[in-house]
């Protein structure tokens, strides 16, 4: 997940506990474990992008132009941000 405005809290339960997390700035992302349960709480008004993997290259190669976009930065050829 991608916190694209404004501020949010994740309430993620792993198997080793709840864990609270802040996202604050644009830009923020955070990584949820596979077959995790969350919850978002947000204060006021948020934009988060939620995304989830997919395994077929040609599909990475739709989407991170799209990510990058959104969020103005750039990749190297492998689909990591510099």
């Amino acid at each position: 997940m991608v916190l694209l405005s404004a501020s949010a809290e994740f309430k993620l339960r792993l198997e080793s506990g709840d864990q609270s997390v802040q996202l604050r700035d644009p830009g923020a992302f955070l990584v949820v474990p596979r077959n995790t349960w969350l919850t978002v709480l947000v204060h006021d008004s948020a934009s988060v992008l939620f995304t989830t993997p997919v395994r077929a290259p040609e599909m990475k190669q739709f989407l991170l132009p799209v990510i990058q976009s959104i969020l103005n930065i750039e990749a190297n050829p492998d689909g990591y941000v510099n």
